[in-house]
């Protein structure tokens, strides 16, 4: 294992307490070009293994910036190769996190088909097993491409840099001027989903991590909730400006977990929980969104892809009032769970009415879908 305490802390921030079994500690650089072999190389620059999230098994490695600057060589990649494999197997979610200067140079072709090796296993997993990385330190240049290859993207606040080019190599910019590869810059990109703190950062992929099935192929998450579904949201109407605020109303516990909270804002997304089972949420601020809008609403429901299973879908939009309407596909409890849903308290009969017009239309379209593609 590497000497450095902070690769390992952070692994320990996410996970439960003492789950954490490590994979490949032995393992050092092989390459001896460039005299390397003189420098120590523990774990070669990351830590590897497996642990649980609130009883959920999940797959993580941790780059360590204190060795060789925790840039990726042969070993390194494979390392995080064979995690891939292990977490496929399993059917886990695999968590990166990110420090690294990068490709290592003394290691030439080497490091290169690693990348290429990172790039293949992660194209792979994508739509089958959720991937989550977070930047906590550099991130440049064809690691970047890692982020945009997991489905979810944390970054902290202060130190961390994603970028493919740095600003100061961008002709006419410096990074006084315009600081391309911070946190905020990448948020309003939306290349990043959340970012924080690192105990932000650690509480953010942990409850992610619990709201998520582990696979394409098992059921929607469902968690235990005190929250009364028949609670009535009376604060409802003072809400329609922003549909955020009416989505942590309706939410067990009040809990929104909005995704790109800071591109196109007149677009909200995220994953909420209703009587314990997740649920994605697409809504909108302003009755027309431009093409920033569109791709984030698309982006989100391209996320649909890791629930193949069933799929409880709420979207919410204001013009004069709330719409809701429900989908729930190939779920043999869908006209009991729609009863529950009529059961909700709302402050308005026309919205109540309407609600219950919108219900029996998916209802049907939902029957209609599963005569064609199910049976």
């Amino acid at each position: 294992m590497s000497n450095t305490t902070q690769a390992l802390s952070r692994i320990e921030a996410i996970l439960d307490d003492s789950s954490f079994v490590e994979i490949g500690a032995g393992v050092t650089a092989r390459s001896t070009d460039f005299n390397i072999q003189e420098k120590k190389a523990p774990s070669d620059g990351v830590i590897t293994g497996y642990g649980v999230i609130n009883g959920n098994l999940v797959y993580v490695y941790s780059q360590d910036a204190t060795v060789l600057n925790g840039s990726i060589g042969e070993m390194h990649a494979k390392k995080i190769s064979a995690l891939y494999d292990y977490a496929m197997k399993m059917g886990a979610p695999v968590i990166g996190l990110i420090d690294c200067a990068g490709l290592r140079l003394q290691e030439a072709t080497d490091a290169l088909e690693g990348f290429g090796t990172i790039y293949k296993k992660m194209s792979i997993a994508s739509g089958v097993i959720p991937q989550i990385t977070a930047v906590y330190g550099n991130c440049g240049g064809g690691l970047a491409i890692l982020s945009s290859l997991s489905d979810f993207t944390f970054m902290e606040d202060s130190k961390a840099k994603l970028f493919v080019n740095s600003p100061n190599a961008l002709d006419g910019n410096n990074e006084s001027k315009l600081d391309s590869a911070s946190a905020k810059f990448q948020a309003e990109a939306g290349v990043v989903d959340f970012t924080g703190d690192e105990e932000t950062i650690a509480n953010g992929v942990r409850q992610l991590v619990s709201m998520l099935p582990a696979n394409n192929e098992e059921d929607a998450a469902v968690s235990a909730t005190t929250d009364d579904l028949n609670r009535a949201c009376p604060d409802m109407a003072a809400e329609i400006a922003d549909p955020a605020l009416a989505l942590s109303d309706i939410a067990d516990d009040n809990v929104f977990v909005e995704v790109k909270a800071s591109y196109a804002k007149e677009m909200v997304t995220g994953f909420i929980q209703v009587d314990g089972i997740t649920i994605g949420a697409v809504a909108n601020r302003t009755a027309l969104y431009d093409e920033e809008g569109e791709v984030a609403e698309n982006r989100f429901l391209q996320l649909r892809a890791l629930t193949r299973q069933r799929i409880l879908l709420i979207s919410v939009m204001h013009l004069k009032f709330l719409y809701l309407h429900l989908l729930m596909l190939r779920d043999s409890k869908l006209q009991w769970q729609l009863r529950r849903e009529l059961q909700l308290q709302v402050p308005s009969l026309h919205m109540h009415l309407l609600t219950q017009m919108y219900l029996r239309l998916m209802l049907l379209q939902v029957r209609l879908m599963e005569a064609h593609m199910f049976l």
